[in-house]
């Protein structure tokens, strides 16, 4: 298998779980391809603020690799790379909001959220793009640059979770976590072409994730 198929439309986050798995795929090569595709794209998409050093996405993914192959299989979710939202705190990741005010926050804890996924063995490759302060269902911020819709890149990708929903929709990563209060993870998600899942309110912890309503 190519290293180019692993984050194409033609595997499911299902499929790829199960390769990886059945030891079929390694997660450094995910993680690898993960990358490529973020090098290609990211320059005109804006999907990610920021994106975690290579070298700690490659120890992690090989930490993941050999706890697979010793059987020590944490979950579905295990080396499966995933981006987040900018407005999702991560320990020692600035976390900016999309804001100019928050260029340089880094968070001291990880949202609930985040380790939850952690433990499970997913992978953190960066954060993704948003509406200043998740404040906008266009995907538009002139801060950083909006996030393009990657079907037409004159069109908007929507938002505010508009950098996950683009992120996913191209195979930059397989699985993203957004945020929605009144559309901002269903909008792009419908614009961009990918599935959105928006759970009941208080279904998962919003523990450190920057609030846009009490």
């Amino acid at each position: 298998m190519i290293k180019e198929e692993l984050t194409s439309s033609l595997f499911s986050l299902k499929q790829l779980s199960g390769r990886i798995k059945d030891g079929d795929v390694s997660p450094v090569d995910i993680v690898e391809a993960c990358l490529d595709k973020i090098k290609i794209l990211n320059p005109t998409l804006n999907a990610f603020i920021t994106v975690i050093e290579e070298e700690e996405l490659y120890k992690q993914a090989q930490i993941a690799e050999k706890e697979i192959k010793q059987g020590n299989y944490l979950s579905p979710l295990h080396g499966i790379p995933f981006s987040i939202k900018d407005i999702i705190y991560v320990k020692g990741v600035r976390c900016t909001a999309g804001s100019k005010i928050l260029a340089n926050y880094v968070p001291n804890t990880d949202a609930t959220a985040v380790k939850r996924m952690k433990k499970a063995g997913a992978i953190l490759i960066g954060t993704n793009n948003l509406n200043e302060f998740a404040s906008g269902i266009t995907g538009i911020n002139s801060l950083y640059g909006s996030s393009k819709n990657p079907w037409d890149i004159s069109k908007i990708s929507g938002g505010s979770s508009g950098g996950s929903a683009v992120a996913v929709a191209t195979g930059m990563v397989p699985i993203s976590l957004g945020t929605d209060t009144g559309g901002s993870l269903r909008v792009p998600s419908s614009l961009c072409g990918v599935g959105g899942l928006t759970p009941p309110y208080g279904r998962i912890n919003k523990y450190n994730v920057f609030p846009f309503f009490p």
